[in-house]
């Protein structure tokens, strides 16, 4: 049994519980899991009632060999306004930097996270988006909400590849390469190197499938 939820959700429903007398429901939901993975861990600064909560929390699955997964935007020494107690529970395990997700991840969140979405969002729409955000999963997250926004004030139902270049458009990094120094050939080696296939076989006259895509994403951006 796995539950994955954002520290702040963790806080709200611990306080939902509270004033609604539901603490044994709260308990049975956070306490007989096999995984919990927790994001944004420095949420509890300066809450104490939760940071108890979590501490009985966390002792309890630790004794019952469950996994935690913990994530915060500084190491465990660095959360000040958490007890100490607790910084010592995250010092416990391995402590580790977490890198920007490669392509094929960043793909597999934008699929997981469009199938909740009322839209249909067609694969070289969440390749495009997989390709502009590549940072982290809270920024590609929210590229999602962003496209699917603008998507939703077009009333359009499938999102296509000029909705998401419009929505992501003011999100793009102004160190990226100045559009006016790009060229045809420089685009189509990028997009090449990108998917892993030569550059002769993206222009060459052979339309093998593991070609097809990359050659439309191409074709767009020479377009564009």
């Amino acid at each position: 049994k796995v539950k994955y939820v954002s520290a702040e959700t963790f806080v709200n429903d611990y306080v939902n519980a509270t004033r609604k007398g539901q603490m044994a429901k709260f308990e049975e939901t956070y306490r007989n899991l096999d995984i919990l993975l927790l994001d944004d861990v420095q949420f509890f600064s300066d809450k104490e009632g939760t940071q108890n909560e979590f501490f009985n929390t966390f002792n309890t699955l630790h004794d019952r060999g469950a996994q935690i997964v913990l994530t915060s935007d500084r190491i465990p020494q660095e959360l000040n306004k958490l007890e100490e107690r607790l910084v010592t529970r995250f010092s416990w395990g391995l402590t580790t930097d977490i890198t920007a997700p490669d392509y094929e991840t960043r793909m597999a969140i934008l699929q997981t996270k469009s199938e909740s979405s009322n839209l249909e969002f067609p694969q070289e729409t969440l390749s495009y988006i997989a390709g502009q955000i590549d940072s982290n999963v809270r920024e590609l997250e929210g590229a999602l909400n962003r496209v699917e926004f603008v998507a939703k004030t077009n009333n359009q139902t499938v999102v296509n590849i000029d909705t998401a270049s419009e929505a992501l458009r003011s999100l793009k990094s102004n160190t990226q390469q100045p559009l006016s120094n790009l060229t045809v050939k420089k685009i189509q080696d990028e997009v090449a190197k990108y998917y892993h296939v030569s550059t002769a076989d993206l222009i060459g006259p052979k339309r093998p499938k593991e070609i097809a895509f990359p050659r439309q994403i191409a074709m767009y951006l020479i377009r564009e």
